[in-house]
């Protein structure tokens, strides 16, 4: 119950900070829109500072803890003055983001700071990267002394910051370990589920840029609360999408409006300042979104130019002072990361031939996948799959004929979902599937916000009540698809048990205390990832088999199987230095036991334990893989 509550804490704080920062400019926080866009403000206001201190090569372990007390500080202190107030249409928003906690965290109650989720390699990159920013600058060089040692496995990440790979929830979830003195495994999926709450409110934000009616914030929030795809990003742990698409949607809600692009620079001060900040934060957490989301802003800027209602000199000032203010922040970084864009959408508009491992979205079902009605990856075979496909496809073509004709009225979310239908065209084309299949995750905010304002600027009562019951029927679909997505959280596929208390905890207690060398025989990235951030800068581990930091050789061995004339070999890499300890019988072997793999159930049967530490010198018949 803790993690389900600093999990709601954590979201009430950036509310908490994106209000006071809001009200500090003297915003009008009694705006729908303002409000709902607070708590994505308030994530920004967070990332920036903590950005700009790793940056400066100072490590989150001293840098932290003086931005928190500022920040709250500052926050108080504006709160107590000004006092601002909030729409009571709020509340039924607060609702959608309470049961949504309920639906999707209810892992969490069950395995409190211990759930894992859906045990992605990313997630273990992520921690290992905030493990070393712990200790060390944003930019700082890789410890190879370290790893040569076999320690410090986390410092690797630093040869990735340099490519300038984006590091906004790395170093805010470095912050939130040194400020809580939790680990960046326990803090992750907290962390990941109260953005996804921010992202909730933000699609309320943006569904009120021009929506008719007050409850269209509730039917976006509702609609991206049961989007079982949007859910689905969450539990694969893709922390740095779910926060960039949070800040993305509420970029566009304060950005897409025609009197930010008006003459009057003064009225519009405090929302440039929320402007500048959801800008900057973006690049920071999540730039791949900020490439795709220009696009849908230009086309709006053309729109208002061809209704002369923009001015240039609004527009220079916009733009020249975010260009500036992201080069202050971002610093020696902004090369790095202008480089790494470069990259990502060269490598993510092209497909690479063949079936990738994301053909499934390049086939029908992935429609039924989009819109919710069936697992993205579902089996062709599966039920109803023919039929959820055929009304899918309905249902998107309703969406999309929609979104074009209501994008020239300035819609924001449907400028952005014409411009993803095109984007999709273009990944199709190339028959990119990792392309298409980030893509569908990346819509489904915007298209629970343009749903949101084609119904409520509906004016005929009947065809409205259609409407509405249709969307309540779509959520109950929804639901039930999102339910098996949080049902294979509990024990994913990619790493068994993966947040039971038998495997990190086990881990963990094992390095604590045993002070000969340990060694683990895992063959699974994310647990050898989530282990070497556990093993410090200090402790040495070993690895059996492949080498998951480094690109150091290892050496080639080979073992006899058979008898006589059968008699053949087999030749395996392996790490010098770890067969040295294991050979003179004093260390312990963290093995993986039958709960785990297939291997090794004679000697470590199925229901054991999943990892258990076996005295070196009493190893016997034991494989590993």
């Amino acid at each position: 119950m803790t993690a389900v509550l600093f999990t709601l804490g954590l979201f009430a704080g950036w509310w908490a900070i994106g209000l006071a920062l809001l009200s500090a400019v003297r915003a009008d926080t009694r705006n729908l829109r303002l409000a709902l866009a607070a708590p994505a403000v308030g994530s920004a206001v967070t990332v920036v500072p903590l950005f700009v201190v790793s940056n400066l090569g100072i490590p989150m372990e001293t840098g932290a803890l003086p931005v928190f007390i500022t920040l709250a500080a500052a926050t108080l202190i504006t709160l107590a003055i000004r006092r601002p107030r909030l729409p009571l249409a709020v509340a039924p928003v607060l609702v959608a983001c309470v049961v949504n906690l309920g639906l999707v965290g209810r892992p969490m109650f069950r395995y409190g700071f211990r759930w894992i989720a859906n045990a992605n390699p990313d997630m273990g990159y992520y921690v290992l990267s905030a493990t070393s920013l712990l200790h060390r600058g944003l930019l700082s060089p890789v410890d190879n002394a370290g790893l040569l040692d076999h320690r410090d496995f986390a410092s690797a990440t630093q040869a990735l910051h340099q490519t300038g790979v984006r590091a906004g929830t790395d170093i805010t979830l470095s912050g939130l370990s040194a400020l809580t003195g939790l680990s960046p495994t326990a803090l992750y999926m907290p962390l990941a589920l109260s953005l996804s709450l921010c992202g909730i409110c933000a699609v309320g934000a943006l569904a009120m840029q021009a929506a008719g009616r007050w409850w269209g914030a509730t039917v976006a929030a509702v609609l991206l609360a049961a989007s079982p795809l949007a859910t689905y990003g969450l539990l694969q742990q893709l922390t740095p999408q779910v926060w960039g698409l949070a800040l993305a949607a509420a970029l566009a809600a304060l950005l897409m409006r025609p009197e930010i692009h008006g003459g009057q620079l003064r009225a519009n001060l405090p929302q440039y300042v929320a402007i500048w900040l959801l800008a900057i934060g973006l690049f920071v957490v999540y730039i791949e979104l900020a490439v795709s989301l220009s696009v849908a802003y230009g086309l709006y800027v053309l729109l208002l130019a061809v209704r002369r209602k923009v001015s240039l000199r609004a527009v220079a000032v916009l733009w020249t002072l975010t260009i500036a203010l992201s080069a202050l922040v971002l610093n020696t970084f902004l090369s790095h990361a202008l480089h790494y864009v470069n990259a990502g959408v060269h490598g993510g508009m092209t497909g690479h031939g063949g079936v990738g491992i994301f053909g499934y979205s390049l086939v029908p079902v992935a429609l039924a996948g989009i819109t919710g009605f069936q697992r993205l990856s579902i089996a062709p075979s599966a039920a109803h799959v023919g039929l959820s496909i055929v009304i899918a496809a309905l249902c998107l073509a309703v969406v999309l004929v929609a979104s074009v004709f209501t994008a020239f009225k300035g819609r924001a979310a449907s400028i952005i979902i014409a411009c993803d239908f095109g984007l999709a065209m273009v990944l199709a084309y190339n028959r990119s599937d990792f392309g298409l299949f980030k893509l569908y995750m990346y819509a489904q905010p915007f298209l629970a916000g343009a749903i949101a304002v084609f119904v409520t600027n509906l004016k005929n009562r009947r065809i409205l009540g259609l409407a509405g019951a249709m969307l309540i029927a779509v959520v109950v679909v929804q639901l039930h698809t999102q339910k098996q997505y949080v049902d294979r959280s509990f024990s994913p596929i990619d790493l068994i048990h993966a947040s039971e208390s038998d495997l990190l905890p086990v881990f963990r207690s094992t390095l604590k205390s045993h002070d000969q060398p340990i060694i683990t025989s895992t063959d699974n990235f994310t647990l050898a990832y989530l282990e070497g951030a556990s093993a410090g800068s200090n402790r040495h581990l070993y690895f059996l088999g492949r080498r998951s930091f480094d690109d150091l050789p290892s050496k080639n061995y080979r073992f006899r199987i058979g008898r006589g004339p059968k008699m053949s070999s087999i030749s395996f890499p392996a790490d010098p230095d770890t067969l040295r300890a294991l050979s003179r019988g004093r260390c312990t072997v963290v093995m993986s036991t039958g709960s785990q793999l297939a291997v090794n159930r004679r000697e470590l049967p199925e229901g054991s334990p999943d990892l258990v530490p076996v005295d070196c010198a009493k190893a016997r018949n034991l494989l590993v893989f």
